[in-house]
């Protein structure tokens, strides 16, 4: 079975997420994915990060943040510079954590402030 047999067996998912307070410096947001997406709407095929930050993150697919501020890594993973896009699409992905790499500033989600993350997953 590949994956667009995946799909057509699937109702189509598409979510978009903001976190909803600051990201600190070294820290890791983990995109607050449900069980019950996962287990309905997962494998999620389709990724797309705006930084609208002045900080460099690092996005990590099938990753969560440990309690020491690192990622449990496996081989998809980007990095992205601030103001800029990431697009992914095909590889199957369940989880996903996000880290600013920024060692002395925080990534502002304060109301009113100019620098946010969206991120929209879909899977098809």
């Amino acid at each position: 079975m590949n994956y667009s047999d995946m799909i057509d067996s699937k109702i189509k998912f598409r979510k978009r997420y903001v976190p909803t307070a600051d990201i600190n410096a070294t820290k890791v947001w983990n995109v607050p994915i449900t069980d019950s997406d996962r287990e309905n709407y997962a494998p999620f095929l389709s990724l797309t990060v705006h930084n609208k930050s002045g900080k460099t993150i690092q996005v990590a697919l099938n990753s969560v943040g440990l309690g020491d501020d690192s990622l449990q890594l496996t081989k998809d993973s980007y990095f992205l510079l601030p103001e800029n896009v990431l697009e992914v699409n095909d590889i199957p992905f369940y989880t996903l954590a996000i880290k600013n790499l920024d060692t002395d500033e925080n990534i502002d989600i304060a109301t009113g402030s100019t620098e946010f993350i969206e991120v929209i997953i879909k899977n098809w």
